[in-house]
């Protein structure tokens, strides 16, 4: 890996030195705090309980260097270190920190329109999404800095994709939860000790209103606690959008059937998640809308970066949330909220076997030129009971609060560019 970069750095000066290039920088310098104040207790130095808390800060700077008006490559870091942290040593901050830094971005990507791809280290839910985060895309269970390669063929009515992922940064990025990249940090390599190699490939069918995308995914020795295990998930989801003007309706459904092959075992499991998720937008500024999801405990869903509108269970004070949780058994939920160019407001109330209540809001407070701002958040997230030997309690682990419900609150402030 060492030669790998010394090239790539070698082959960026050659490219900042030519004339036709142009380079944009982007990333972001943060902090997050979040704070326990019921059914997180843990012990400090003192042997006395207080409630789990940390404050951190967090920072990416890169550059996007273009060869051509098809052709980019890039560079970039990203780190961040665990300012305060309640607790004895080790037990909350470094939880969300285990690392510090790593080289987040070294990429070579190419868009030509019909024809894109990467191949490094780079956002795939940018590759996928766009800059802005609303191209359609059948890619749902994958998210943020990966280190692998990606493919898109745009066929109009149909197209393909294909992506390959041995490793993923450990930040909480998240596709549909405010502040949450600024919250936990990991490197590739220490992520990748219990990962595998993940293939996945799909095919994009566009109707008009209804869209379709049926894909498969397999995972290679994926390392677990107990045991080394593949996995194979196969399934789909389906868009209708209607409407137009100041009112517009987003359903979507998503089937994934999964089977888990367990080496050294002659048995394995499998089981199906389906997950229904109605979306109204008003103006385009308003949402509206409710969901269901109903995931078999056997079914061991390749989730490393989902759409779901939960913020519980997510970033640092438990677990980044990645694996195969969406939540277990039935879990329905109701949401609302408010999305401008200055300011956002998610709302979200979940019940069943998943319980919560969450409440984040965000301003920015200074727009400059381009892609530079300023913005602060803050929010109330609550979730529900858990069972610490339950399938729920021994994913999220660390789980301390029995029959209690765990409340907290977080606060965020990102300059971007």
């Amino acid at each position: 890996m060492n030669k790998y970069y010394i090239s790539f750095a070698v082959v960026t000066a050659m490219a900042i030195s030519a004339n036709a290039v142009e380079v944009n920088p982007f990333g972001h310098l943060g902090a997050f705090y979040h704070q326990g104040f019921g059914g997180l207790g843990i012990q400090n130095k003192d042997g006395k309980e207080v409630q789990r808390a940390y404050a951190n800060i967090s920072a990416r700077a890169g550059l996007d260097i273009g060869l051509s008006s098809s052709l980019s490559i890039g560079i970039g870091a990203w780190g961040g270190y665990p300012a305060y942290s309640t607790g004895v040593d080790g037990a909350v901050g470094d939880i969300a920190f285990p690392k510090n830094g790593d080289v987040s971005d070294a990429y070579l990507r190419y868009d030509g329109g019909r024809l894109s791809f990467a191949l490094g280290r780079f956002d795939m839910g940018e590759f996928y999404l766009g800059k802005d985060g609303k191209n359609y895309t059948g890619v749902d269970w994958i998210y943020g800095n990966v280190q692998g390669a990606a493919l898109n063929i745009d066929g109009g009515a149909v197209s393909l994709w294909a992506y390959w992922r041995n490793s993923q940064l450990g930040a909480g990025q998240a596709y549909n939860r405010m502040g949450y990249e600024l919250s936990s940090f990991d490197t590739y390599q220490h992520q990748k000790a219990n990962m595998g190699e993940l293939f996945s490939g799909g095919i994009d069918i566009d109707f008009g209103a209804l869209k379709v995308s049926p894909f498969v995914s397999y995972l290679t020795d994926e390392n677990t606690k107990v045991a080394q295990r593949d996995i194979l998930n196969a399934g789909g989801k389906a868009l209708l959008d209607v409407g137009s003007g100041a009112l517009r309706s987003f359903t979507t459904l998503r089937a994934v059937w999964g089977i888990d092959n367990i080496a050294g075992s002659a048995s394995s499991a499998s089981g199906l998640t389906l997950w229904v998720d109605e979306e109204v937008r008003i103006s385009d500024i308003f949402k509206i809308g409710l969901g269901y999801i109903n995931q078999g405990k056997n079914n061991n869903l390749l989730n490393y970066g989902d759409r779901a509108r939960f913020y519980g269970y997510r970033g640092g004070m438990s677990g980044a949330g990645v694996g195969n949780f969406l939540g277990y058994g039935d879990t329905y939920y109701v949401f609302g909220g408010v999305e401008t160019r200055r300011a956002a407001i998610d709302l979200l109330y979940a019940g069943g076997d998943y319980e919560e209540i969450s409440a984040i809001g965000s301003v920015k407070i200074w727009q400059g030129n381009d892609k530079m701002h300023l913005s602060l958040g803050a929010g109330y997230v609550g979730t529900g009971k858990v069972d610490a030997n339950s399938t729920l309690g021994n994913f999220i682990g660390n789980v301390t609060n029995g029959d209690k419900w765990q409340h907290s609150a977080l606060a965020f402030a990102k300059f971007g560019f």
